[in-house]
Parts: C-alpha cells; sequence; structure tokens
C-alpha cells in the first residue's frame, strides 16, 4: 500500500501512514466524559467507558440492554461501588434507510446514549468501526482508567464487571479478553462450503497461514494507555475485515500491548 501523503503519523516509529484512522466523523453524540473524571485516579476513583457495539436496525438489542444490566449498573453507581464514574454509549454506523435514521435521531434524542459514526455499516467494515470506536475514546474520553468493547448481544453481569474494574484500573499496556490461539484464515477459493463466505479471507488480504493470539471479539477490555499505540499500528498496518483478529492480534503485537487471556468463560459476561 502507497503511503497517505500529509497525515501525521501518531507514533512515527510504526511506519508511514497507509489508513486514516484519525477523521471518523460523528454526526450524533454523546457528551466527553467530565474532565472532573479524568483526574485524581485512585482505588475509590476507578472510571470505565463501555462501547456499545450495535447496528443501526438493533433498536430491541439495545433497549434490552437498557433495562437490563444498565439498570444493574446504574445501582452500582448510586452504591458507590464503581469509583467515579462509568459512561456509555452505543455506536453504529450510517444506514440508507431514511425510516430507520430517523427512528435512530429519536431514540438520541430520547436516550442521549448513542453514538453515531459516519460510514456504512456492515459486517466485514466491523474493523473500520472497532477503530472509530478508539479514535472517540481519543477525543472525548482520553483520561478514563478502562474501555470496555463490548457488542449488543451480550448480557453483563455488573458484579464482576466492577470486581474486574477495581481490581486492574491500573493495568497499563494491558488488553484482557478470552484468548484464540491457533486460529488459521478461512480460504473459499480451497472449497469451503457456503456457510462460510462471511469469514473468507483471501490470500491477498492476508497471505499468512495462521492469525496471530487475539482475543474474542463479543467482549474484551483495554487500559486507556493502549488506545494511542492501538490506533497508531492501525494507522500504519493494512486492514483487514474482522476487527478483533486485527486489533487485538495484529495491532497490539504491532504495538507492543501486554496481553492478559482469561481461563475458561470469562466471568463478566454471558453470551
Amino acid at each position: 500500500m502507497l503511503p497517505i501523503e500529509n497525515v501525521k503519523p501518531l507514533i512515527p516509529e510504526f511506519g508511514p501512514v497507509v489508513n486514516d484512522v484519525l477523521s471518523f466523523r460523528y454526526p450524533i453524540n454523546i457528551p466527553s466524559c467530565p474532565a472532573s473524571t479524568e483526574t485524581n485516579h485512585s482505588q475509590t476513583n476507578q472510571s470505565v467507558f463501555i462501547a456499545l457495539i450495535s447496528a443501526p436496525d438493533h433498536f430491541k438489542e439495545r433497549n434490552d440492554i437498557r433495562e437490563t444490566w444498565l439498570v444493574h449498573l446504574k445501582s452500582a453507581l448510586e452504591k458507590h461501588l464503581l469509583g467515579s464514574m462509568a459512561r456509555f454509549g452505543f455506536f453504529l454506523g450510517q444506514t440508507k434507510n431514511d425510516f430507520i435514521q430517523k427512528r435512530i435521531r429519536e431514540e438520541s434524542q430520547k436516550h442521549g446514549d448513542i453514538v453515531q459514526i459516519d460510514m456504512d455499516d456492515s459486517y466485514r467494515n466491523l474493523t473500520l468501526k472497532g477503530i472509530a470506536v478508539l479514535n472517540w475514546v481519543r477525543q472525548h474520553c482520553a483520561k478514563v482508567d478502562l474501555v470496555f468493547k463490548v457488542d449488543d448481544d451480550v448480557y453483563v453481569n455488573v458484579h464482576n464487571l466492577v470486581h474486574f474494574v477495581r481490581s486492574n484500573y491500573q493495568s497499563d499496556n494491558s488488553l484482557f479478553g478470552y484468548g484464540n490461539f491457533g486460529f488459521y484464515p478461512i480460504r473459499m477459493e480451497l472449497g469451503y462450503a457456503k456457510d462460510y463466505a462471511k469469514w473468507d479471507m483471501t490470500f491477498e488480504e492476508y497471505p499468512w497461514s495462521h492469525y496471530p493470539n487475539y482475543v474474542n471479539g463479543p467482549a474484551y477490555f483495554m487500559h486507556a494507555s493502549v488506545v494511542v499505540p492501538l490506533l497508531a499500528a492501525s494507522q500504519t498496518t493494512p486492514l483487514i475485515p474482522f476487527e478483533d483478529v486485527f486489533l487485538t492480534g495484529m495491532c497490539t503485537e504491532k504495538a507492543g500491548v501486554k496481553m492478559q487471556y482469561s481461563h475458561g468463560n470469562p466471568r463478566f459476561l454471558c453470551l
């Protein structure tokens, strides 16, 4: 890939910029993290930002989350179980359906928890969505202790979430999740059944025989200190369509992020 001119790299030693990852626009947005929560971290003042990955038409999924585990999250905050701050937002891309877009605007006005990214929302654009979330955190919530990326089909055990945040808010340069090891690309050209088409990876996109170790995509934690290094790595690494492999495998390796793999099912969520 040819370098992109006139785009400054976040970390120059990572190499030339091949992806413009800093110019995402967010036509529907939520307020930035309050400045008062971005300083004076202590054992009783931890903070977490929860990035809920959704799709434009997933109205039911978002409402189910608001009526279930987000209620428990707000209760934990009221009881001062989670330090100073736990903010969240639903991140979704654009839709060409005017009716759905109208409902999204109404949903945002009602709940104030929607971040819409100016990009096409599709399965093979999940990597771009993940990068856009990192860029949003860099711009709006940079001093938070931990970032929790979670899909909208995941139910989170808030009690265990609180314990995790309180135990790991000082874990600089770390990313946490359920490890996937020894996985290899699906090559449809080698004769896989059509059921595997969504995971197709051509040799041109990814010429190696195995993926690097990475964490399972539906839910993972990262310390805020890794946000900029991961963005810098995504700036300088050719994209592949699978967000978990790209961000938590290829980019963490390039950025030197310390991987913390859980054993067995992650205790803070239920799929």
